[in-house]
C-alpha cells in the first residue's frame, strides 16, 4: 500500500506561516499596548506633579504671570494625559483584535490537523486490513499446499 500523504499539506502548512505571523503581530500589539500604558502612567504622574506644584505656588503666593504659566503647562500636561488614555486604549483594541485573529488562525490550522489525523488513521486502518487479507491469503495457499 502507498505511504500516507495528505493532500492539504500545502494548505496546512501555509494556515501554519499564517497562524506564527498572526501570534507574531498579537505579541507586537501587547508590547504596544504595555508601552501605552506606561506612558499613560507617566503623563499622569507628570500632571499630578504639576497640579501640586501649581497649588503649592498659589498658597505661597507667587506672581502671577508665573501661576499663569504654570496653570499653561498642567493643562497642556492634562490634555497629553487624555491623549495618551486614548492611546492605550486604541492599543488595547488592537491587541484585542490581533488576539481574535491569532486564535482564528489557529483554530484553522486545528481543523486541518484533525482532518490529517483522522485521514491517517484511516489510511493505517485500510493498510492493516489490507496487510491481514494478504496474510489470510498466504496462510490459506500454505494450508492448501500442505493438504495432498
Amino acid at each position: 500500500m502507498k505511504p500516507f500523504a495528505f493532500r492539504l499539506n500545502a494548505v496546512l502548512r501555509f494556515r501554519e506561516q499564517r497562524a506564527n505571523e498572526a501570534v507574531s503581530r498579537f505579541a507586537q500589539a501587547v508590547h504596544a499596548q504595555r508601552q501605552a500604558e506606561e506612558a499613560r502612567q507617566h503623563a499622569e504622574k507628570e500632571h499630578s506633579r504639576w497640579e501640586d506644584t501649581r497649588r503649592d505656588f498659589a498658597k505661597t503666593g507667587g506672581a502671577a504671570g508665573d501661576f499663569e504659566q504654570m496653570r499653561r503647562s498642567a493643562s497642556l500636561l492634562k490634555i497629553e494625559t487624555e491623549r495618551r488614555v486614548a492611546a492605550q486604549s486604541a492599543a488595547r483594541e488592537a491587541a484585542s483584535n490581533m488576539r481574535d485573529q491569532m486564535l482564528t488562525a489557529r483554530r484553522n490550522c486545528e481543523v486541518l490537523e484533525r482532518l490529517r489525523t483522522r485521514q491517517r488513521e484511516e489510511h493505517e486502518h485500510s493498510s492493516n486490513r489490507e496487510e491481514q487479507a494478504n496474510l489470510d491469503e498466504l496462510a490459506t495457499q500454505r494450508h492448501n499446499r500442505r493438504q495432498p
